[in-house]
């Protein structure tokens, strides 16, 4: 007499409807466990809880650099237009004005690609910060907690920024 061997199908994830084969406990797109324990189930919301609070968080940090770069490029314009007044000088007016326009155009990409953008930002801050200390060494010293600030801003916008790409991106997560 023949063995009746009964088959069951694969179920949709109840979280993403990837498909789950029987043999995984876990669905392989989104890691809910579709043939798990409760705990399991629990577990796995609790977590992406915390992901989604961690995600807010650097979401927020994202946002204050790209404002910063905005108040950057606004300070920069404001001084290149002061000194234009006070010297007269037309071509320091036109590279604060350049400058403040890379970045106003870096505050907005780092809108779309925030890790881009605000590195970009920040490794042009620093370009500034050496040439003016080249320039005038007296510089280093003036406004420091303006330039703290700043480069605090950028460094947490773009650690935050790595931190979601490393998150959403299978070859950068680490194990």
């Amino acid at each position: 007499m023949e063995e009746l061997v009964i088959y069951e199908a694969p179920k949709a994830c109840s979280f993403c409807s990837e498909v789950v084969p029987i043999t995984n406990t876990f669905c392989a797109n989104c890691g809910y466990p579709e043939y798990g324990t409760k705990t399991d189930i629990s577990y796995f919301y609790s977590k992406r809880a915390r992901q989604e609070k961690a995600n807010t968080k650097a979401l927020t940090k994202i946002k204050s650099a790209q404002i910063a770069l905005f108040i950057l490029a606004g300070i920069i314009y404001f001084s290149g237009m002061l000194s234009y007044n006070l010297l007269e000088d037309k071509l320091l007016l036109l590279t604060n004005s350049v400058l403040a326009l890379l970045y106003v155009a870096l505050a907005f990409w780092s809108g779309k690609n925030p890790i881009m953008g605000l590195l970009l930002g920040l490794l042009l801050y620093f370009t500034l910060l050496i040439l003016s200390a080249v320039l005038d060494p007296a510089s280093v010293y003036k406004g420091l907690i303006l330039k703290t600030i700043v480069v605090v801003y950028l460094g947490k916008g773009l650690h935050s920024a790595t931190r979601i790409k490393q998150q959403f991106h299978p070859l950068i997560q680490k194990k």
